[in-house]
């Protein structure tokens, strides 16, 4: 009988612990859903960050998010463009791809000036001097931030 009872009490004491692990995991959990969801009410379908600024926004709308204090609180960036990818560097330049080309500016708050014109930019990548582009039918590429480009696949040829 003390065995039994012994037994019991272990057994009560695995179930709570594993209680108890399950309902900070879904506390955990409930709080990061809750720090993504507040800033935005559409669908988050572009996000990158770099060492400190993290950047979010979903793909047909005409602004971005940016924090730099690990998600507390959200900057929003009117950019004048309906967005469809946006990345950013180190630096703190972004680039956005859009419907007309692609905007850069040397930090998150602005002002974008527009570096390419005449083709819709679907995906972007921006490391250091050096950005890629998938735009229509083509893949640009620049090595100097977008003041010349080249095009590094061209599927009619």
């Amino acid at each position: 009988l003390l065995i039994i009872s012994i037994l019991y009490n272990n057994l009560k004491i695995t179930i709570m612990k594993k209680l108890i692990i399950i309902i900070c995991s879904v506390l955990m959990i409930l709080k990061c859903y809750g720090q993504w969801y507040k800033p935005y009410s559409n669908n988050l379908r572009l996000l990158t960050t770099t060492s400190n600024v993290v950047y979010a926004c979903s793909d047909t709308m005409n602004y971005f998010y940016y924090s730099t204090d690990n998600i507390q609180t959200w900057n929003i960036v009117y950019p004048g463009v309906t967005i469809y990818c946006l990345d950013a560097d180190e630096n703190g330049k972004v680039v956005i791809g859009y419907s007309g080309g692609i905007l850069m500016a040397d930090n998150p708050a602005g002002p974008f000036t527009n570096i390419m014109s005449g083709a819709s930019a679907f995906d972007i990548y921006l490391k250091n001097n050096y950005i890629s582009a998938s735009a229509s039918d083509h893949v640009y590429l620049s090595s100097d931030t977008g003041q010349t480009w080249i095009i590094s696949y061209n599927p009619t040829e």
